[in-house]
């Protein structure tokens, strides 16, 4: 069975971007695209500094790079061949159709893709069982949802109730079964038929809380999500250890971030 992941990226994506790539990579995926919105549509309320993608790929150890006489000819991710595709951004439906198109374009195109945004990861429930549980599936199987897990304050905290529930996106799809609508909140058409699939994909978008007042101007939890609790991870639920971006630190749910500016 031939596996892809992708995922669509902003500027300002470089900072969580190894834990998605590196997800992708222990599964393993045979191959990785990560689709480059360029550098004008970073969703920044705050300023910051970033290389482009290719150029902040290009810098990090688990980056490979395989060619001769100083042309490269394939760059790899944790061994995992990485394609690098160059897309000006106009929503991330458009983003999601552009990767899919391509992917649907190749001719040793996959059986299955796994989608991940670039501040998520895969649990090691899933990383570890999905290629068995995928070769499981019938034929007519399309698509397949999983619940997400919205990690908050540290590694020992989640959002829970509706914000770490069933995903309405499948991220597990057949080739040319899935496509977007061209908006910047997407919705999915899928063909075929749809299964869930227990094992959680974590996100970390509330958990690292000066990337959050960065993009999103919230400088507390709830400023962001007005109904979050937050409680204990569910038994049963485990990932690999995540790569904290430079300047975030543990700050306790309730606590305004701007204190630590």
């Amino acid at each position: 069975m031939n596996i892809w992941g992708y995922c669509i990226t902003f500027v300002d994506d470089v900072d969580v971007l190894p834990n998605c790539l590196s997800s992708l990579a222990r599964i393993p995926v045979d191959k990785i695209i990560v689709v480059d919105g360029g550098l004008d549509h970073a969703m920044m309320h705050h300023q910051r500094n970033f290389k482009p993608i290719r150029e902040w790929i290009l810098s990090r150890d688990e980056c490979e790079t395989i060619g001769c006489n100083g042309v490269i000819s394939e760059y790899r991710w944790g061994g995992v061949p990485l394609v690098i595709l160059e897309n000006t951004l106009v929503s991330p439906g458009s983003q999601r159709n552009y990767a899919l198109n391509w992917i649907d374009s190749q001719t040793d195109r996959p059986d299955w893709v796994v989608a991940l945004d670039a501040d998520e990861v895969e649990s090691s429930e899933a990383e570890s069982g999905m290629r068995s549980y995928l070769e499981s599936l019938s034929e007519d199987t399309t698509n397949v949802v999983q619940p997400l897990l919205n990690l908050l304050q540290d590694e020992e905290h989640c959002a829970i109730g509706a914000h770490s529930s069933w995903l309405s996106h499948s991220r597990l799809h057949r080739v040319g079964s899935v496509s977007y609508s061209n908006q910047w909140h997407e919705h999915q058409n899928y063909v075929g038929n749809r299964a869930r699939w227990t094992p959680r994909i974590i996100h970390t978008r509330m958990l690292f809380r000066r990337r959050l007042w960065i993009q999103r101007n919230a400088h507390t939890v709830r400023s962001a999500w007005k109904d979050v609790e937050i409680g204990g991870i569910p038994d049963g639920v485990n990932w690999y250890p995540l790569e904290w971006p430079a300047g975030e630190r543990v700050i306790l749910f309730d606590e305004d971030v701007r204190q630590y500016e």
